[in-house]
């Protein structure tokens, strides 16, 4: 009976030690959100491989530090038809026009809710 009750307060204060531990890792491990803003121009001939390259590094990313991509277009032209595919493509990947910007944070990025972009 006593052994008994040793042993779950033994495995009780291990488990205890475990959860605490796992805590201050994860709070050590703390990646701030982070947005990946690429400018949609018209005369980039590398866009589409630029975006894949950076949607592919933020993949194999943590998953708690991997970045959302924002493809912001400047004017319209050929690249910006490519980002509106490349955002139907990937979930990760969003589109949206430098006019709309602010507000497209300000609605989506609680933490942009208060700033003055």
């Amino acid at each position: 009976m006593i052994y008994a009750m040793v042993t779950v307060l033994t495995i009780a204060a291990v488990a205890a030690v475990l959860l605490a531990f796992r805590r201050v890792q994860l709070k050590k491990n703390k990646c701030a959100r982070a947005i990946l803003l690429i400018p949609v121009n018209e005369d980039d001939e590398l866009f589409e491989r630029r975006v894949k390259a950076c949607f592919w590094e933020q993949s194999f990313e943590d998953p708690l530090c991997a970045k959302d991509i924002i493809l912001v277009i400047m004017k319209q032209s050929a690249n910006a038809y490519k980002a509106r595919r490349l955002a139907q493509e990937y979930a990760q990947i969003h589109v949206v026009h430098v006019s709309a910007l602010s507000d497209y944070l300000r609605q989506n990025y609680n933490e942009y809710k208060n700033s003055d972009t």
